[in-house]
């Protein structure tokens, strides 16, 4: 098959750790050094060397710490980095985008340079042309005696560990699991040449998944160049009696030297498949966290809520100015990262404000008004056209219920359909409509107030109806007349 394939399985955790590098990139260029001052080096992470008793050899690694390490005591998964030198930078631009949205928890990154990485990751028993010496045997007693008891020695790890190995690092991967599960929970293994002698890796990965029924895990593998035939795959999940196979997908988007960036994506996706949570759905907070919490067992620690989902839930009660639901986001935030900081704004500071000076109408107080009737909202349906930019607005109600329909329309045509939320008369010439853009936050209203001046004549005017006192100073209120067309 000439594509690329992704297949995950499922196997039983293990301890993570993560490592940490640093790179000193100028921010400036040379010839711009006569004119900028005060220049500075941009730091990821550190690179350590320890001389390896096994090895009998100066080994470097590099470490990167999450973000919020040094704001709480918590813990974290590791994903250990073969070919560390190469991969760094994709695996820590990859963890810290899909960290930052809530698709994977934040993680240590430790990524291993390796010397004659052929004879370092070719396992004992394979016979592979150009490798005379291999010593995958050494540098996985590396892994177990030196390395992962430093780290953990040194960080706060979670009980998670992940290896992350490319093409010939692929075959170290397959070995470290065939051979010390214990080592690593989770496995992402691309483009390994399961081929090379006689397909002895197939063989060995098939037996090990036939005979060690205790052991849970998950591994993704990620294919470009060298395919897994759907045969071998089918008689996998058939011997998989406790390993249960997640995922196969195609992709074809690259090749087998620049998958790995793609890969690392798409793989720590698939190996977090389940931690992602639904932005747009509104959970109690309770629910949430044992939402989050029913994750444990797979992962081998206790779970927390993403900071990224703590922080939206926050503002959205803080918009709708719901004290007591605000504050169990906020305080949780504190107590489990370390701040409560989030778009330079201080949700601590909110929260204070909301208890000490709470709105005259919330979210909850205004959406609780009576909606208006159907022939009090006649005299403002139609087509309304605001005269200086061009932009017509038209007010439908759906079969003569109140829950009408308020739609912007460009100049170019283009169309903004806005489900109304309320619809509310406050005397007989006033109407305000008001809706949800369904974006951060999800609980701010959006209302327009339409004052009747005439028959033909609307005066507008458009604002936010939330609790955000920074907010509220950056959006003013919009005003704007509206002209019926006449037909």
């Amino acid at each position: 098959m000439n594509s690329n394939q992704l297949l995950i399985i499922r196997t039983k955790t293990i301890y993570l750790s993560i490592l940490i590098v640093v790179l000193h990139l100028p921010l400036i260029s040379s010839c711009q050094e006569n004119s900028v001052s005060n220049s500075e080096n941009i730091i990821i992470g550190k690179t350590f060397s320890i001389h390896s008793k096994v090895l009998k050899d100066k080994r470097d690694f590099k470490v990167l710490l999450p973000p919020s390490y040094n704001n709480t005591n918590q813990g974290y998964p590791v994903i250990y980095v073969l070919d560390g030198s190469s991969y760094y930078l994709a695996a820590v631009s990859t963890t810290r985008t899909l960290s930052a949205h809530a698709q994977i928890p934040e993680c240590i990154i430790v990524a291993i340079s390796n010397k004659k990485r052929e004879s370092e990751f070719t396992p004992p028993y394979m016979k592979i042309n150009g490798v005379e010496n291999p010593k995958a045997d050494a540098l996985l007693e590396y892994f177990k005696n030196e390395l992962i008891p430093h780290i953990e020695k040194n960080y706060r790890t979670k009980p998670l560990r992940i290896l992350m190995g490319h093409s010939h690092g692929g075959i170290f991967n397959i070995y470290s699991l065939t051979e010390s599960p214990e080592l690593f929970n989770w496995h992402l293994i691309i483009d390994a040449p399961m081929h090379l002698d006689k397909n002895i890796l197939k063989h060995k990965l098939n037996d090990f998944i036939s005979s060690h029924e205790k052991n849970y895990g998950r591994i993704a593998v990620v294919w470009e160049n060298f395919p897994w035939e759907l045969d071998y795959i089918e008689e996998l999940k058939a011997r998989s009696t406790n390993y249960e196979i997640l995922d196969f997908k195609l992709y074809e988007e690259a090749n087998h030297a620049d998958m790995y960036y793609l890969s690392f994506y798409k793989g720590l996706k698939q190996l977090f498949f389940d931690y992602v949570l639904d932005k747009n759905k509104i959970l109690p907070y309770e629910n949430l966290k044992k939402q989050i919490q029913e994750k444990t067992e797979a992962y081998g620690y206790d779970v927390k809520i993403p900071k990224n989902i703590l922080q939206i839930r926050a503002v959205d009660y803080l918009a709708a100015a719901d004290y007591e639901n605000a504050k169990l986001y906020v305080e949780e935030l504190v107590s489990e990262y370390g701040s409560a900081y989030y778009m330079k704004d201080d949700l601590q500071e909110w929260l204070g404000l909301l208890k000490h000076s709470p709105p005259t109408e919330s979210r909850k107080s205004y959406l609780s008004k009576p909606d208006a009737k159907p022939d009090q909202l006649k005299p403002f349906s139609g087509l309304w056209t605001d005269e200086n930019t061009g932009n017509q607005f038209k007010l439908r109600l759906k079969n003569d219920n109140p829950k009408g329909l308020w739609t912007q329309i460009m100049p170019n045509g283009e169309q903004i359909v806005m489900n109304i939320e309320k619809f509310v008369i406050t005397d007989n010439r006033t109407l305000e409509v008001v809706y949800s853009n369904k974006m951060t936050p999800r609980s701010a209203l959006i209302k327009y107030r339409l004052e009747m001046i005439s028959d033909n004549e609307l005066n507008v005017t458009q604002e936010f109806l939330m609790f955000w006192p920074r907010l509220q100073s950056r959006i003013p209120k919009k005003q704007f007349n509206l002209f019926k067309n006449q037909r």
